[in-house]
């Protein structure tokens, strides 16, 4: 039952994203509002309240990411999103995508994503875990995007 579940919010998310893209907007902030309907969908599935927090001040590292992951009122981790089809390959980043990345790179539970791609850090240089929803590209594939087996992973 899970399993249909967590497709059914990942087909959305697709479904979400395809109509967002189509639009005038930017990439990187037509991603935001699914990102959160699907994790908060997912915490709900699996019975943990979850918010985001939008544009979460760091102060001490003079930085926002795009989100502040509570559970229980604690936060428990970051995301930061990058436009559909951005590599996600930290060594690829320049400008202030790389000054970005060396200010948030040290946080626990960081989840970086394009939306296809979601690599979640721990501290560490590489990841700690990579998961893929694929399908197609976020602007054509609509509910025919589908997780890998790391993505269930991630929560």
């Amino acid at each position: 039952m899970l399993d249909t579940e967590f497709a059914k919010l990942v087909e959305t998310f697709g479904r979400e994203t395809k109509a967002k893209l189509a639009g005038v907007g930017e990439s990187e902030e037509a991603l935001r509002v699914p990102i959160e309907h699907l994790v908060t969908g997912v915490g709900a599935l699996i019975g943990k309240k979850t918010i985001l927090d939008g544009e979460a001040h760091l102060t001490e590292l003079s930085s926002r990411p795009d989100f502040a992951v509570r559970v229980k009122g604690a936060v428990v981790g970051y995301i930061e999103v990058k436009k559909a089809g951005l590599s996600l390959d930290p060594s690829s980043f320049s400008g202030h995508n790389r000054e970005q990345w060396n200010r948030l790179k040290d946080l626990p539970n960081l989840i970086y994503t394009n939306g296809s791609e979601w690599r979640l850090y721990r501290g560490e240089p590489q990841p700690a875990l990579v998961a893929q929803l694929g399908g197609g590209p976020l602007d054509v594939a609509g509910a025919a995007l589908t997780p890998d087996s790391n993505f269930a992973h991630l929560v």
